[in-house]
């Protein structure tokens, strides 16, 4: 009897720390995003801020008018983005995100500035933040616990694949060749 008495004891005991260690499904305190949601508003706010910095640049800089569209386009729809995270970060894990540095240093933003010339330059540094952001958001819509957040990566994949090929045309049709970086990234 001492020995069933200790099993029983031992089971709901193995049964309270798996409940306890829930790991990447875990409900958060604030109210039920996971540790995906969380790492994707942790890398994707930032990115986006970053993103934010480098539409502004282009809009101001381009010389192509496709391209101070896509800046303008990428400016507008990242920063409502980033404050839709925000919002969701808040909502899921009963915390404002942390303000600080965006992506985006001061020596990259440097570099294209002096870029010559800037169209190619830029589009050879967004492509890549492109192809970044859409490699989160596909462990987002693979891994994440909340709609929104899911439908929102949906939208990031969608979007920024036709950005890319976008780009990589303009490249091409400008300078001969489509960028380096290549184009979206596989599944």
């Amino acid at each position: 009897m001492k020995k069933r008495y200790l099993i029983g004891i031992l089971l709901v005991s193995l049964a309270l720390v798996a409940a306890g260690c829930g790991g990447d499904d875990e409900e958060a305190a604030g109210g039920g995003g996971n540790a995906a949601d969380r790492a994707f508003l942790e890398g994707m706010i930032p990115h986006h801020e970053g993103g934010v910095e480098l539409g502004k640049l282009a809009a101001r800089m381009a010389e192509h008018d496709e391209l101070k569209e896509l800046g303008n386009k990428v400016d507008e729809v990242q920063a409502e983005e980033a404050e839709q995270m925000k919002q969701a970060h808040e909502r899921l894990f009963g915390e404002p995100f942390p303000e600080g540095e965006h992506e985006m240093g001061d020596d990259a933003l440097a570099k294209l500035e002096n870029a010559d010339p800037f169209d190619q330059v830029f589009i050879d540094e967004l492509i890549p933040h492109h192809q970044d952001a859409i490699r989160m958001a596909r462990e987002e819509i693979a891994g994440g616990s909340d709609d929104e957040l899911k439908e929102l990566a949906e939208g990031i994949v969608e979007t920024q694949s036709k950005e890319i090929e976008d780009m990589n045309d303009w490249r091409e049709d400008w300078y001969g060749a489509p960028s380096p970086a290549g184009g979206v990234p596989a599944e």
